[in-house]
């Protein structure tokens, strides 16, 4: 699934790097420790994963590392973690509050810490300007109060391309979207949305987690129908 409906409007995704599993580590540890065979092993495991889960840039990438002679994917995903946890801009922030008054601005404080959001890791942030923020909801997820939500209004893409950069699981029906407007000098935690790897949804986009005491006793809400 493109993400061109998002990326078109000017909407940046942060895709974090995905959760290897104990059968990726032993099929990466097979790629580095053993010439020839363990690198066959580990091109071809993670070539049929990414055929399984219909990741197709994954499988480009993997691919392309297949044909490498003595360069095994097991080598390259192996040193990508290495970089990620000796990056030193992932600690340059980690206790700092930061200010923001715009959604631009939000982004651009998980630009400057790439390496940290591919981790997982969210940042606290005052806002400096009132903001709407939206949250998809129905089916299993029936909660219009919840954690998750995001400042980009839902109805402007379709559901598939929400679903998809939102890493929304399978029981969210997608029925209705909730709209509340946080106040100027609300404090949130942001990061980029996880991974759904049941659904091979890859997440990314800019969520907000704002905290719960900052929203409004009644929340707007709407049928989602883009």
């Amino acid at each position: 699934m493109k993400l061109s409906e998002y990326h078109s409007k000017g909407i940046n995704t942060f895709v974090p790097a995905p959760e290897y599993s104990p059968f990726d580590w032993f099929f990466i540890g097979l790629g580095v420790g053993l010439p020839v065979v363990g690198d066959m092993a580990c091109d071809a495991y993670f070539i049929i994963k990414d055929v399984m889960t219909n990741d197709n840039d994954a499988l480009l990438v993997d691919f392309g590392l297949a044909l490498i002679p003595f360069i095994s994917t097991g080598h390259v995903k192996a040193a990508n973690r290495v970089m990620n946890a000796m990056e030193s801009s992932a600690d340059a922030g980690k206790g700092v509050r930061r200010t923001a008054g715009s959604v631009s601005d939000l982004e651009n404080i998980l630009h400057s810490n790439r390496a940290a959001v591919k981790r997982g890791e969210s940042f606290s942030v005052e806002l400096t300007q009132d903001m709407d923020i939206y949250r998809v909801f129905g089916g299993k997820s029936r909660n219009a109060f919840g954690r998750s939500w995001t400042p980009y209004h839902p109805e402007g893409f379709s559901k598939e391309a929400f679903s998809m950069v939102a890493g929304l699981p399978g029981g969210n029906s997608m029925d209705l979207y909730a709209k509340v407007t946080l106040k100027k000098g609300s404090v949130i935690d942001i990061k980029a949305a996880k991974r759904f790897e049941p659904l091979n949804r890859p997440g990314g986009l800019l969520e907000i987690n704002p905290n719960l005491r900052d929203l409004p006793n009644a929340v707007q809400v709407h049928f989602y129908a883009p």
